[in-house]
């Protein structure tokens, strides 16, 4: 009751709401699991005209936090898309993965975003935390995305960075070139003789994802 009031005062106010205000109201909502839907459309709504005032971060916030929700807002979101590519360089890995993530969970898929987006990532890999590399792989799979180029650039690099992996990125990432349909030798040469060493790190549910990623690839 009391977040409900408190939500409640939200479209009538929101001109005294600054950029971090709006995405920091969003991410509070998604961490608390709240879809109170006129809120969220009027946060929303309210970002298109001011997304030059939203840092990387607060960008990234928001597009995850609607996609925690479920809360897919196409004028946002094409908002986004438009603005986002020129600005990559200002992002994290943290944001990149983040953004592409809620996208994901969106099912929003726009190509030539998502190119703009494999391009940096590609560029950065060295830049990116497994976790942040695992999400990205796992992001466009969802999204069903792919771009071999990038995927060979990508598996080049991780292949010599598994024992940094943990479990889940290993079958978040495995699961996920499976979706993509992505052979890559070198991968998964180097994850046979990784993996014997590491089955004990696994849950149930990230040992079937990884049989069911290798599945789809007759691995």
């Amino acid at each position: 009751p009391l977040l409900a009031m408190v939500c409640s005062q939200v479209p009538s106010r929101l001109e005294g709401f600054s950029p971090q205000d709006l995405s920091n109201m969003m991410y509070a909502l998604a961490l608390l699991r709240h879809r109170d839907t006129s809120t969220l459309h009027a946060l929303a709504a309210a970002v298109p005209s001011r997304i030059t005032e939203f840092t990387s971060q607060g960008i990234a916030n928001t597009v995850y936090s609607i996609g925690v929700l479920k809360f897919s807002h196409r004028k946002l979101l094409r908002c986004v898309c438009r603005h986002v590519p020129d600005r990559l360089s200002e992002f994290t890995e943290q944001e990149v993965s983040n953004l592409l993530y809620g996208l994901a969970l969106l099912k929003w898929r726009e190509p030539r975003f998502l190119a703009a987006v494999c391009l940096h990532v590609g560029r950065h890999l060295s830049d990116f935390k497994p976790r942040g590399l695992s999400s990205t792989f796992y992001a466009l799979a969802l999204l069903e995305y792919r771009q071999d180029r990038f995927l060979q650039e990508a598996c080049d690099h991780v292949q010599g960075r598994l024992g940094s992996f943990n479990a889940q990125d290993i079958s978040n990432t495995v699961y996920a070139l499976g979706l993509l349909e992505f052979q890559h030798p070198g991968f998964f040469l180097a994850l046979e003789r990784h993996l014997p060493s590491r089955l004990g790190e696994f849950t149930a549910q990230g040992l079937a994802n990884v049989v069911y990623g290798l599945g789809l690839l007759d691995e």
